[in-house]
């Protein structure tokens, strides 16, 4: 009888032990693989893929006070890369948005306030192209993923933007971008640099 209760109890104290591990298994597992505000930011403009200047809910893109609509009477009211960066930042709650503006250098000038512009593409961050140029010229996309080799090397980098492709503009993606150093001319605009969102 008694080696029948020790078999019992060594049983429970097995299956506890094993219930024990797995479940801090899983709670590691879920601590080493937490957003970050880079993958929050890709995960919101992922959401949007396809969506034209009225957006998936019909209410259109902007970040703050210092941007007007892109979405007006069911049509596209301008030009809106820039309304397209700022909401996806605004919706992870990157702070001092309201100084963005509808035009993509107001990005560039962000970075240069916040000095967090910088030369090395980073998930979250803004790509900006031909700053200093025409306003129709000005583009800005969000970094949605970075590649790197196995010597911790960049490769190659998503991009996702509002307002791209053949008209009218859509949310599209770009991935695989080997073309991403500052200065090289990618889909016919110069980069300018990359803007990471003040987060925290």
């Amino acid at each position: 009888m008694r080696r029948t209760l020790n078999r019992v109890a060594h049983t429970r104290l097995a299956v506890t032990a094993v219930l024990t591990a797995a479940v801090f298994g899983a709670l590691g597992a879920g601590s080493a693989e937490a957003a970050t505000p880079g993958s929050k930011i890709a995960a919101t403009a992922k959401s949007q893929l396809g969506a034209d200047a009225c957006g998936k809910n019909g209410k259109g893109y902007d970040g703050g006070r210092g941007q007007t609509n892109s979405c007006s009477r069911g049509h596209e009211a301008h030009a809106w890369c820039a309304d397209f960066a700022g909401w996806v930042w605004a919706k992870n709650d990157v702070r001092y948005v309201d100084e963005l503006t509808d035009a993509a250098k107001s990005f560039y000038t962000y970075g240069k306030k916040h000095d967090t512009l910088h030369n090395t593409p980073k998930v979250g961050d803004a790509i900006v192209y031909n700053y200093g140029g025409d306003f129709k010229d000005d583009h800005v996309a969000l970094v949605t993923k970075v590649e790197k080799n196995t010597a911790g090397k960049i490769v190659s980098i998503d991009i996702i933007g509002g307002n791209q492709g053949a008209e009218p503009g859509h949310v599209t993606p770009h991935p695989g971008v080997k073309t991403f150093k500052v200065g090289q001319v990618l889909f016919g605009k110069k980069i300018s640099g990359y803007v990471s969102p003040v987060t925290g």
